[in-house]
């Protein structure tokens, strides 16, 4: 069965906004500018343009949930929304930790590492994490996640030696010192293709959840955003 669907990242300041055919990326559409999830509308409307389709065409919706800058987040999860909601059409979140990890799975870490630990920029010193077992070629659901001081997840992973882990993610860029004097160059990844979960990993995950769960979305998601949802909690 062929499958046509959207691709949606917006969680920081770039923007991605993708139509695919199954696993086929026809089109991909987005920018780099403060601004540039407000331009979500806009550009879903050059791309169907583009390619000759219509919002009726579209299957479904793969949106990254964050975490990430709380402004881009929000006005990218609530376009989203909106256009489910005008539309009809179903989504399916999908959490940007676990897509990061996914994606450094399938072939991206080196041989002596346990774990994945994504970590995105929450900024003041501060970083989203996710702490994922390495299973062959595929990472495991999530033994914690959330947000720490980059001073306190170094410490909570040296203190666990069992843990030999695999640290990416746009969190590097600022704090790529800090982790590479406690594990080692080749563990901490900084590499600018790597710094959030790729639109097409976004899009194969959104794909099999889609599939699994009988080709049934959401009407409307919430912002994975981490931080809100610890205050909540202390």
């Amino acid at each position: 069965m062929s499958y046509i669907f959207l691709a949606l990242q917006g969680s920081y300041s770039s923007t991605s906004i993708t139509l695919f055919r199954n696993n086929e990326e026809i089109l991909t559409l987005g920018g780099e500018s403060i601004r540039a999830s407000s331009q979500l509308v806009p550009e879903l409307d050059q791309l169907l343009k583009k390619t000759g389709h219509t919002l009726s065409d579209i299957q479904f919706m793969a949106v990254e949930q964050g975490p990430g800058a709380f402004t881009s987040l929000r006005v990218a999860i609530t376009t989203a929304n909106a256009i489910g909601f005008a539309t009809n059409i179903p989504l399916v979140g999908i959490d940007g930790l676990h897509a990061l990890a996914h994606e450094a799975a399938q072939s991206l870490c080196p041989s002596e590492t346990t774990h994945i630990v994504p970590i995105l920029n929450a900024y003041n010193d501060e970083v989203y994490y996710g702490i994922y077992p390495l299973i062959g070629t595929e990472c495991g659901q999530a033994l914690e996640h959330g947000y720490e001081k980059v001073s306190a997840l170094r410490q909570k992973l040296v203190s666990q030696p069992a843990i030999k882990p695999f640290v990416l993610g746009n969190g590097t860029i600022l704090h790529h010192e800090f982790f590479k004097q406690a594990f080692g160059e080749n563990q901490v990844l900084t590499n600018k293709k790597h710094m959030q979960s790729s639109i097409q990993n976004i899009a194969r995950m959104g794909l099999a959840a889609w599939k699994s769960n009988h080709e049934q979305g959401e009407k409307k998601l919430t912002p994975l955003y981490l931080k809100t949802q610890t205050f909540a909690t202390r």
